[in-house]
């Protein structure tokens, strides 16, 4: 389900030597969160994958997830806090998944999931 969420499928034709080489160059592979609360109703949900080359590009991204927060994560006494934990780490410039990335990219190649590799 996790996976799903994160949409990590969109990585799945990425070789873990394709990975390596982008984070060699300096991308990040980083997600955001955005709170919605209805007035007895909180969801925190996470956004997809997105790569990244730099802070203010990952600080840039986030702004469409902040927004959010912002309008409609506050109205609901759990949501503040969930909203105030979103709004942290997207203004951190999101929350860095990498190892999440390549986990996964390992486990779509059949010799390292028979541990050929």
């Amino acid at each position: 389900e996790h996976d799903d969420a994160l949409k990590l499928h969109d990585f799945s034709r990425m070789s873990e030597q394709e990975f390596h080489r982008s984070i060699a160059m300096g991308y990040r592979y980083i997600i955001y969160h955005y709170t919605v609360s209805v007035f007895v109703y909180t969801v925190t949900r996470p956004t997809k994958v997105f790569r990244t080359q730099n802070r203010k590009a990952a600080w840039v991204k986030g702004l469409p997830y902040s927004a959010v927060c912002l309008l409609f994560g506050w109205w609901h006494v759990p949501g503040l806090l969930f909203n105030l934990g979103s709004l942290y780490h997207n203004f951190k410039g999101g929350v860095d998944v990498s190892a999440e990335v390549l986990e996964y990219i390992r486990q779509q190649d059949p010799m390292y999931t028979y541990g050929m590799r």
